[in-house]
């Protein structure tokens, strides 16, 4: 049997990252991005790649670029103008927003989209703004992911 390759679409103009980013893609708009991820569906991609950082120090602006998306609002978007094409989030710092606030848009992102939408967990915000594993969110012990507030007709489990 021969293995499924997947490929993915690096969205343009999702980062602005100085030894990945071509000129043309400072141009792209989301109007465009509708367009690309409609055509790399159309091609066969199977998922396109949303990257996040909420916070980037001065310092790294010429490293890690000064330009990226909230990625599941991102997700969102794309999501919305596919069918099939999955969305990873590439990446979803966890340490900042409210723990359940973010379950729940991932969970709305995720139902909406027919579960196509992916999230990566990250904490990029550790050492750089001050943040350490002890500053987070304590979840509650009945918190466990994006499902837990899902109502059970939503639930992954239910719907296939």
């Amino acid at each position: 049997m021969v293995p499924h390759e997947e490929f993915s679409f690096a969205m343009p103009n999702t980062v602005r990252v100085k030894a990945l980013t071509q000129p043309f893609e400072l141009e792209v708009t989301g109007a465009d991005q509708i367009v690309m991820a409609q055509r790399a569906e159309e091609l066969g991609y199977e998922m396109i790649p949303i990257p996040e950082h909420f916070i980037v120090p001065n310092a790294h602006v010429d490293l890690t670029g000064p330009h990226y998306f909230h990625s599941t609002v991102a997700q969102a978007f794309i999501a919305g103008a596919t069918r099939r094409i999955r969305v990873n989030s590439s990446v979803t710092l966890l340490p900042l927003p409210h723990p359940i606030i973010m379950a729940k848009a991932l969970s709305t992102a995720d139902w909406m989209s027919n579960d196509r939408t992916v999230g990566d967990r990250g904490s990029q915000a550790e050492g750089a703004v001050g943040f350490s594993s002890s500053d987070r969110y304590r979840r509650p012990p009945a918190v466990r992911g994006p499902t837990a507030h899902r109502p059970a007709s939503h639930s992954r489990a239910t719907r296939r």
